[in-house]
């Protein structure tokens, strides 16, 4: 339970000290006798130390004063104090330093010891400097009241404060190793320190961010999407300005043609508007050893040519030297550039020298021979065939082709190049197939029929591709270049199977193939792309004939041909007898392809992931965001995968099917940035499948399928599976960063698996963020009264103000139609209301009730807008029943107290004074304080407190002291002490404020004479509990309150009778003590006189013995 402190609080204290200073001087005024004159008197001084600009302690010295008695009062007020009696009511702490007394804090106010010397040291509280009181000084008198006539001992001291820590002023400078020749094919680690991150923007830390320099150059608010490396320093880890944080990047995530930088910004909702921590640090990536060019062939006609004889334009491309592959190892170029041949022949179709093919192979007709122009006379220029060859690698020469008749039995005429001079180079091998009229145009597949224009350089690879083991898993590595034109515009299909399904004479047939992808047009970089297939064991039979094909995709399949390519898959037979002849294969006959089959359903699949966690992403605590990229959110809210490809057997029902897509969910800073992409669902049985993504760069095993509970259908040469029960795997545990385990139920499944299509229509970029929270911060309220008068209240409605009633109050002089007016009430602020509203006259005008916690003394009511105005009132002490056994249950939030100890936040909570916890419900005993159970109105406190961490100690709030407030018109209210840093690492530091109101009227209470009990009353938080909290937004339901608030039927708390008083032996004293000062002789009225001492005393003990009595129960009520 919280310990009432013995010190009375401030307001009571300057209630009290003004009341005691009042009566004291009045009697002392009224008592004293003249001051006799001292000869050569000493001249008091007061000296001051600085007091701390947020407040704190100060030691005062005086020196030179009188050490007779009664001693000197001290006070500490205001600067707008003159002296120590006449400005009594602007005193907020006093001291009587006397001859022989203690120091102490007695029944009747602070004492202190004045030395033989005429010397003092106390210490003083002085007030957080504030534009309304900016300074303050110390008063001194005669003490007892003998100040008024014996003026020696005034004095009036100003108390200095500490001059303001200017504010520092952000200087932020980067510094990044390695920040040059960065290597974009390897991981890299980058090391990245900054100084000079000072001032309001470091407040919540400051983001480090790695990426293109195009994303954000600090001209508006942070860009948080599309970095590589992002990193938050939080507030503790940045040191006098400065930090070191590390930020790793993958392998090849450079493009050696970006521009990259790391930027830094000011963090969380300061990365919007506070620009004082940008700065951008540019790195180099090392740029690649340029790579020989490709070399390229082409021929001005290569169909339909004279078989007498016709000439021919040859043009060459990227024939530049690469030694020493391109060297000449034979004379007369032995050591130099040995060029390349430029040939028209009969060649076989293994003719390449760089894989043995012997000179056999090769029957040339025609030659010419490409090389640099200062060799051409070492091979007998141009006579002799020379042909200089430019710088570039680039040359075109003529030649004359004809059906000759020393072709090769099994040859191809052609136009064939290669290197020259004993060199052996892949590259410059290149073949360009012709054909004479009457003859068929040899195609681009042996054994097809029609051909397709070599000029579209189409070029399709598979590894392996020779003598496949049809017995084992084989995966195909296809590789493609030339992919490029109106035909790319959709991407390629990639097929696997056997050769009859298609030979490209037609439209694009879908069925009857092993296996098939979608290449997606951003994923050809340069007319190439690489995918694979999975060729699962005894698919392929060695009596088989296969081939990898490719199309132009989608609509295009039907109509464009200038993607057809097909590369020949063989399968391994086993080996024959040694010496035994292999009969000759014979030629495949390959059917007229019928009209084709109409292309499968496209496939798609949708899923939703989890409504928890989506919700989350985009929440008030992770203030986050959903992004996509290649796929789509459905009006569902389900996200949409369009199929890539797979080997999925529509016939057996089983295999995989890929899609193609991504979604990334950021939240937190970037400390939570999770990405599933190219979603798979492989089918295992016919009630089973399991689902898994890429995640983090590796593909996992997500989660399990059930597709017995799905809802299955066959249409269009498709599979869909609807609705099917979707359940995390532990190998996905760490895909959704710890927020779930093994075993959680996520959003149903609906998959199409048909041909390869694009992702069906959606929303796509990002899908969802959070909402933003600017303007929703709680204005900051002056910690004391900024205004005293301005309010003008008729005596009926003072008087039902001070009694708690509801009352209706108005102030005018505010903007016309003037929005969020607040009211608070002093001494220590209580905002009543932060959105009231003037009228079209300005006009203000409130309605409500004052808090029923206020202690008794003077208060005052503000209206707080484009002005101030204010009225001072007195609360007196009522008869409410004392509570001293009261209790507290409450679970404050549960999706709080469940993200706080999630793999997220990894957090967790620490209980103190008392407060206990039992399945996450916490509860308060003891609570004490006064209650009126007939008007419902009263304040009962409780000690206690519940320490909030997370995020590696970014999240560290306490919530302590928790209070039932009821002000008697109906409203209650949970109070809070709440100091710590919030999430964001904003300090809050705010006591008693209204942290939730109470709906009394929608819960379960029972009133009776023994007091109020309630269950299941429901919690809202306020603006107050919003800004000091920083997780959610005012309005935000928390979980229901219960209480108990026992009283005593016959209880009540009435102030002390006058009888109590023992105001003769007070008075008697006095007056003995008063008589003795009196010049004898005089003709006053000494009746008059005595009245008015009498009376003096009595308020002034009234006023101590109402201080005694309370600060006793509240001992009592402290040590129960």
């Amino acid at each position: 339970m919280k310990t009432p402190s013995t010190t009375p609080p401030r307001s009571r204290r300057r209630w009290l000290a003004g009341l005691l200073a009042a009566a004291l001087a009045l009697g002392g005024s009224l008592t004293a006798a003249a001051p006799a004159l001292a000869a050569d008197a000493a001249v008091p001084t007061v000296t001051a130390t600085e007091a701390p600009r947020e407040g704190g302690t100060v030691t005062v010295t005086g020196t030179g004063f009188s050490p007779a008695a009664p001693g000197v009062y001290v006070g500490l007020a205001p600067a707008a104090a003159t002296s120590f009696y006449l400005s009594s009511s602007l005193l907020i702490d006093t001291v009587w330093v006397g001859p022989g007394n203690a120091d102490e804090l007695g029944d009747s106010g602070r004492t202190a010891p004045l030395e033989a010397d005429g010397s003092f040291s106390i210490e003083f509280t002085v007030p957080a400097f504030s534009d309304e009181t900016p300074e303050y000084v110390v008063l001194t008198s005669k003490a007892h009241g003998q100040g008024f006539g014996d003026p020696s001992q005034n004095t009036r001291t100003a108390v200095p404060f500490a001059e303001p820590e200017l504010e520092p002023v952000a200087d932020p400078q980067l510094t990044v190793t390695p920040a040059t020749g960065i290597d974009p094919a390897v991981e890299n680690t980058f090391t990245i320190s900054g100084t000079g991150y000072v001032g309001a923007g470091a407040a919540s830390g400051a983001y480090v961010l790695l990426g293109d320099a195009g994303i954000w150059d600090g001209s508006g608010p942070l860009a948080s999407a599309g970095w590589l490396a992002q990193g938050w320093v939080m507030p503790q880890q940045i040191q006098g300005g400065a930090f070191t944080t590390i930020l790793t990047v993958p392998a090849d995530s450079f493009d050696p043609a970006g521009d990259y930088v790391v930027a830094t910004s000011a963090a969380h909702g300061l990365s919007v508007t506070d620009r004082t921590l940008d700065a951008f640090q540019p790195l180099t990536i090392a740029q690649p050893e340029p790579e020989p060019s490709t070399p390229t062939v082409t021929v001005s006609k290569t169909s339909g040519l004279d078989p007498e004889g016709e000439t021919v334009t040859v043009r060459g491309a990227g024939f530049a030297p690469v030694a020493p592959e391109t060297t000449g190892t034979r004379p007369p170029l032995a050591g130099s550039f040995g060029g390349a041949y430029v040939v028209f022949g009969s060649f076989l179709e293994d003719w390449k020298p760089s894989a043995g093919a012997p000179s056999s192979a090769r029957k040339v007709d025609q030659q010419k021979w490409v090389v640099d122009a200062a060799d051409a006379a070492k091979i007998g220029g141009a006579a002799a065939g020379a042909v200089p060859i430019a710088a570039d690698g680039s040359f075109e020469v003529e030649l004359e082709v004809s059906a000759f008749d020393a072709a090769l039995e099994d040859g191809r005429f052609g136009i064939y190049t290669y290197p020259g001079s004993g060199a052996k180079y892949a590259p410059f091998e290149t073949e360009t197939l012709i054909s004479f009229a009457d003859e068929t145009d040899p195609g681009t597949d042996p054994g097809t029929d029609p051909g397709t224009d070599p000029a579209a350089q189409v070029k399709l690879s598979v590894t392996p591709s020779k003598n496949l083991d049809g017995t084992k898993a084989n995966t195909l590595t296809v590789t493609g270049a030339g992919y490029t034109g109106p035909g790319a515009a959709q991407g390629v299909y990639v097929l696997f199977g056997e050769s009859k399904v298609w030979n490209g004479s037609g439209p694009l047939v879908a069925d009857g193939w092993i296996a098939q992808a979608w290449v997606q047009p951003s994923r050809i970089v340069d007319g190439s792309f690489t995918t694979t297939f999975d060729v699962p064991a005894g698919t392929l039979s060695p009596a088989g004939d296969y081939v990898v094909a490719t199309s132009a995709a989608h609509g295009l399949s039907a109509t464009d041909r200038s993607l057809d390519a097909f590369a020949p898959v063989t399968v391994a037979s086993g080996a024959a007898e040694p010496g035994t002849p292999t009969a000759p294969k014979p030629p495949v006959q390959h059917p007229q392809p019928a009209a084709p089959a109409p292309s499968a359903v496209g496939g798609s699949l949708s899923w939703g992931v989890s409504a928890s966690f989506t919700d989350y992403i985009t929440d008030r605590i992770a203030k986050g965001s959903i992004t996509l990229d290649g796929a789509t959110r459905g009006a569902d809210g389900a996200f949409q995968f369009g199929q890539s490809g797979g080997s999925f057997d529509q016939a057996t029902g089983r295999g995989t099917a890929e899609y193609a897509g991504a979604v990334r969910f950021w939240g937190h800073g970037g400390q939570l940035d999770v990405t599933f992409a190219d979603p798979a669902l492989r089918i295992v049985s016919g009630s089973e499948g399991i689902l898994s993504v890429v995640s983090g760069g590796t593909r996992i095993d997500l989660a399990s399928v059930d597709l017995a509970e799905a809802g299955v259908s066959r249409s269009g040469g498709a599979t869909s599976f609807a609705g099917a029960p979707v359940t995390l795997l532990e190998s996905g545990e760490p895909a959704f960063a710890g927020y779930y385990n093994a075993g959680q139920a996520l959003a149903p499944l609906t998959a199409t698996i048909g041909s390869p299509a694009a992702a069906p229509a959606g929303d796509t970029g990002t899908v969802a963020s959070a909402a933003s929270t600017a303007g929703t911060a709680a204005r900051d309220v002056p910690a004391a009264p900024p205004a005293t008068t301005g309010i003008e209240l008729d005596d009926a409605t003072l008087a039902k103000l001070v009694a708690g009633e509801v009352v209706t109050i108005s102030a005018d002089g505010f903007e016309p139609n003037e929005t969020g007016i607040h009211v608070v009430v002093y001494s220590d602020p209580i905002v009543l209301d932060r959105d009231v509203r003037a009228d079209a006259d300005g006009v203000a005008t409130w309605t409500g009730a004052l808090p029923a916690g206020l202690e008794p003394g003077i208060h005052t009511l503000t209206f707080q807008g484009s002005i101030t105005k204010g009225v001072q009132f007195t609360i007196a002490a009522d008869d409410r029943c004392a509570v001293d056994a009261a209790t507290l249950d409450w679970a404050f939030k549960e999706s709080f107290t469940s993200y706080l100890t999630s793999g997220i936040a990894n957090g967790d909570w620490v209980l103190g004074g008392g407060a206990k916890e039992d399945g996450g419900l916490f509860t308060f005993a003891g609570g004490s304080g006064a209650f009126d159970p007939e008007r419902e109105r009263g304040l009962v406190s409780f000690g206690g407190s519940i320490e909030f961490t997370g995020h590696d100690g970014a999240l560290d709030t306490t919530i302590a002291n928790p209070g039932l407030e009821f002000d008697g018109t109906g409203a209650a209210y949970l109070t809070l002490d709440v100091t710590g840093t919030t999430q964001e690492g904003q300090t809050v530091a705010a006591d008693g404020i209204r942290f939730a109101v109470l709906d009394l009227a929608a819960a379960a209470i029972t009133r009776d004479g023994s007091g109020l009990t309630a269950s299941g009353v429901p919690a809202e938080l306020t603006a107050e509990g919003a800004a000091a909290f920083g997780t959610y937004d005012a309005g935000e339901a928390l979980d229901p309150v219960g209480f108990a608030i026992p009283v005593a039927a016959d209880c009540g708390l009435a102030l002390a009778a006058a009888s109590d008083v023992d105001v003769e032996a007070a008075g008697a004293g006095i007056g003995a003590d008063a008589s003795t000062s009196v010049v004898s002789g005089s003709t006053f009225p000494w009746a008059l006189i005595w009245a008015i001492v009498a009376l003096a005393v009595v308020l002034a003990a009234l006023a101590v013995v109402f201080e005694m009595r309370r600060r006793r129960r509240l001992a009592a009520a402290s040590a129960e």
